[in-house]
């Protein structure tokens, strides 16, 4: 059974392969023209959900309950964000920390954007809300907390919950306004703040992007376990295999968690390095050193995207680029991320003949080419 509240997830498309029912947000009306349901936000989902529920739930013939397995993405906390007044005291708009280090945001507009207009001083009004549009999805999550409970208690009810696995998990994370908007200089001198710092996701690839939530709970899954490695949402799919018994197919990008939750694996035996890829931009990130590497994608260079390195051991906050200043590193690097392309390779990003070529002549452009990529883009990780 699957339901998503993203009306742009839509069965027509291929999304609902393999669902017995598939309840999307959006539908054609009678007149042919797709249309939302609204609203669509996740204590609404949870009704349109209900009665597709029960029949997916419902004891056949032998009085037995057949296997389920649920799809449900929320659309919250997604922009634009709500008040929801009533977490106010749960979660008062001072308790939202600011963006950045401490004085960040009011040094970076002195430096490099507008002067503050008459009316708001020291753009105190600005900056007061983006920190409650910060509060506002801290609200938000809070809701979803919240609604994921009534679901849970809901399987309960019809009986799922004593064998049920749940995983939650997130595509992306959300920018808040951490770091400064992909704009050219003379368009950072002229925006207000709510302009000028980044809010969104899909464009830049900080850690407020790509680190995300990677929950499990269930038969199979130790209580209160926190893992230290290295994971990636590609994990979820063999993990879910081997939770349920059930072998899944070869040669995957991710690998089954259950190793680690069960102790048999060490760090040295797992992972050590992370990718994520928008239509912009590639990153790899060294788990052992903490260095970050974004290159741009071809079309991501005609925007004006340069690589980026950074440090996150010693720079958590992504504040200072030094890829001009550690091109080995950004060559290593970029050798490591030509070869996983190679081995994995997809529509987008395949690494080989013309592509690695374009791969190479790109960082050449930016001063990091090297024989090192395209040996890289031979090895057999």
């Amino acid at each position: 059974l699957g339901l998503c509240a993203n009306f742009v997830i839509m069965p027509e498309v291929g999304f609902g392969r393999g669902f017995d029912e598939f309840i999307p947000r959006s539908y054609l009306n009678e007149k042919g023209r797709r249309q939302k349901r609204n609203p669509g936000d996740f204590e609404t989902v949870l009704d349109w959900l209900d009665e597709g529920l029960v029949r997916a739930t419902a004891p056949d013939e032998n009085g037995e309950r057949p296997p389920l397995f649920l799809y449900l993405p929320p659309v919250d906390p997604h922009a634009p964000y709500e008040k929801l007044q009533r977490y106010e005291e749960f979660l008062p708009p001072g308790s939202t920390p600011p963006a950045g280090p401490k004085g960040w945001m009011r040094e970076t507009l002195a430096t490099y954007g507008a002067p503050a207009p008459v009316e708001d001083p020291g753009w105190r009004s600005g900056l007061r809300f983006i920190r409650d549009q910060r509060n506002r999805y801290d609200r938000e999550v809070r809701f979803t907390d919240e609604i994921y409970g009534r679901l849970l208690e809901r399987l309960r009810e019809l009986g799922v919950g004593d064998k049920l696995i749940t995983a939650v998990i997130s595509d992306h994370g959300e920018e808040l306004w951490e770091h400064l908007a992909p704009l050219t200089p003379q368009q950072l001198e002229n925006a207000p703040p709510h302009i000028f710092f980044y809010q969104s996701h899909g464009y830049l690839m900080t850690e407020q992007a790509l680190r995300t939530p990677f929950l499990l709970a269930g038969p199979g899954v130790p209580p209160g376990l926190v893992i230290d490695e290295a994971v990636e949402n590609v994990d979820l799919y063999p993990t879910l295999m081997e939770l349920c018994g059930i072998e899944p197919e070869t040669d995957l990008h991710g690998f089954s968690l259950v190793p680690l939750m069960e102790g048999k694996i060490d760090r040295s035996g797992w992972r050590s390095e992370t990718y994520a890829f928008v239509e912009q931009a590639m990153v790899i990130r060294d788990e052992e050193s903490g260095l970050k590497l974004i290159l741009p994608t071809k079309m991501g260079a005609s925007k004006g995207f340069v690589p980026e390195l950074y440090d996150l051991e010693n720079d958590p906050a992504e504040l200072t680029n030094i890829a001009t200043q550690r091109v080995e590193d950004v060559q290593r690097l970029s050798s490591r991320l030509a070869a996983y392309l190679e081995r994995y390779p997809s529509e987008e990003y395949t690494v080989d003949g013309a592509q690695a070529e374009d791969l190479l002549d790109l960082l050449n452009e930016f001063g990091y080419g090297g024989d090192m990529i395209r040996a890289g883009a031979n090895e057999d990780e």
